[in-house]
């Protein structure tokens, strides 16, 4: 298991998606993220599932 974090930026251009794209996919729940300090981060092990069962990349 992987306890690398991304930033929504490193995450959005990792999926080829805006921010905007990225934020809609965290409040539908396809993707989870963890609040850390002021911002969001999603785990590479969570991006690695999303892409997986179908996910944009």
């Amino acid at each position: 298991m992987t306890n690398k974090l991304l930033s929504r930026l490193k995450t959005a251009e990792h999926l080829s998606i805006s921010l905007s794209t990225l934020e809609r996919l965290m409040k539908s729940g396809d993707i989870k993220g963890v609040k850390v300090g002021g911002g969001w981060r999603i785990s590479v092990d969570e991006l690695d599932a999303f892409i997986a069962k179908g996910g944009t990349r």
